[in-house]
């Protein structure tokens, strides 16, 4: 019932005069964006497709000027191959990001579609 996953992420954090689709690699300084490429282990309470799950993820997220570490752990349920799930992103960099600091912390809520393959 276990089993590796692959998670493709983009995140998009507008704030002061950022709108949400405008702010969108704009080159101007009112949002924080990133996408991250993370390797997982999901635990199932049924499989795939129904049940629970919890979800340690490791990987990589790049921003407009920066990269960073990340670890992401997700916990939800999915039904019928869709996923709903809270996560926290635990990002740590070597430059400053859009928000000023080397490291960010997001947390979130998400819906994902699984592929299983």
């Amino acid at each position: 019932n276990n089993y590796l996953s692959v998670t493709l992420k983009a995140v998009n954090n507008p704030y002061g005069d950022g709108k949400i689709l405008s702010s969108i690699l704009n080159d101007k300084d009112d949002a924080f964006n990133y996408g991250t490429l993370l390797i997982g282990y999901r635990f199932t309470q049924q499989g795939i497709e129904n049940g629970f799950y919890v979800e340690p993820r490791i990987g990589g997220a790049l921003g407009a000027s920066y990269g960073a570490f990340v670890f992401s752990p997700a916990a939800g349920y999915a039904y019928d191959h869709f996923d709903f799930s809270l996560f926290l992103d635990a990002g740590f960099g070597s430059k400053n990001n859009a928000i000023g600091e080397k490291n960010f912390f997001n947390l979130g809520l998400s819906i994902g579609y699984n592929i299983g393959l």
